[in-house]
């Protein structure tokens, strides 16, 4: 597969990438070719032998459960504690992954998450139950829909310009989509899986992924968003050092209610505990000190030293 970079598709990545109401939008509209490569090959034998190792895998694992009279009995409660995968010889999103047509479509949307996503390698472990096929182009136009103009809040009407001169979401970027892939024509696949490893270092509120393949045009293209917590705009990053993540951006406690220290992690000094309405006082009185001068310099040198 090979990436096509379109001018015409940057005004939707623009549309898919701002900030609302601290939530930040990421997302993007990729378009790719089908046209195989040796780098393809090579995947394509990849994931014929990842999808051998989970299909065997679900035999062993099916065969366990047949001969296992304990889990016949609790079968209910097994089926929750211990799912088995499914038989990846048979029906998929796809079609049978028996057939390499089929195979060679999955593998499109995993090379499709690895050029979009490199962080990842989603020929490992490949689970084609995790994607869906859509039924309707209008199901997939209003479930994007809802979300990006919801996490705009609907300021201005979707698909105008903004004062700022990018356009928002809105019909005009589906008709710049159209335009490419004739998307009444594509098959159209969602991926929702239950633990999304694009989520590994910033947890999202939620996330869209839809693939849109043209069998005729040979053609792949990738609409994705997701919605992230901003933090502060000032100071250092706000980290959570107990689960790695970014922590919380509203710093209440939970049980009292009131503003509770929130722990900062800067390079060269470590962990340190700050007070969220003390950080705040110290930005205002910053803002209200003028600039310094040549002649003023010595006399503001030790405006505010007690904070530091």
């Amino acid at each position: 597969m090979k990436y096509m970079p379109l001018r015409n598709f940057d005004i939707v990545d623009a549309a898919l990438n701002f900030e609302n109401d601290g939530v930040i939008i990421e997302g993007g509209c990729d378009l790719f070719t089908c046209k195989a490569t040796k780098d393809d090959k090579k995947l394509e034998f990849k994931l014929e032998n990842e999808l051998d190792e989970e299909y065997q895998r679900s035999l062993r694992l099916a065969v366990a459960f047949a001969q296992s009279e304990t889990v016949r009995r609790s079968s209910r409660n097994s089926r929750h504690s211990h799912p088995v995968p499914p038989n990846l010889a048979r029906a998929s999103p796809f079609g049978p992954l028996s057939v390499r047509a089929n195979r060679r479509k999955f593998g499109y949307m995993l090379s499709t998450l690895n050029a979009c996503h490199p962080d990842h390698d989603f020929f490992k472990a490949p689970k084609p139950y995790e994607f869906s096929k859509e039924r309707t182009l209008d199901d997939v136009v209003n479930a994007f829909d809802d979300k990006i103009l919801g996490a705009h809040g609907m300021q201005f009407q979707s698909g105008i310009q903004t004062p700022g001169g990018s356009f928002l979401w809105g019909i005009k970027m589906w008709r710049i989509i159209d335009s490419e892939m004739d998307i009444e024509n594509c098959d159209i696949y969602s991926w929702n899986p239950k633990e999304n490893p694009l989520d590994d270092f910033e947890p999202s509120f939620w996330s869209l992924h839809y693939f849109f393949h043209n069998k005729s045009k040979k053609r792949v293209t990738y609409l994705h968003a997701r919605a992230l917590k901003t933090c502060y705009d000032w100071g250092p990053d706000v980290y959570n050092t107990s689960s790695g993540y970014f922590a919380d951006c509203d710093s209440t406690d939970n049980d009292s209610g009131e503003a509770s220290p929130i722990r900062i992690q800067e390079e060269g000094i470590g962990e340190t505990f700050v007070d969220v309405e003390l950080l705040e006082d110290i930005i205002k009185r910053s803002r209200s000190i003028p600039p310094l001068t040549a002649d003023a310099s010595d006399s503001h040198s030790d405006v505010d030293n007690h904070w530091i």
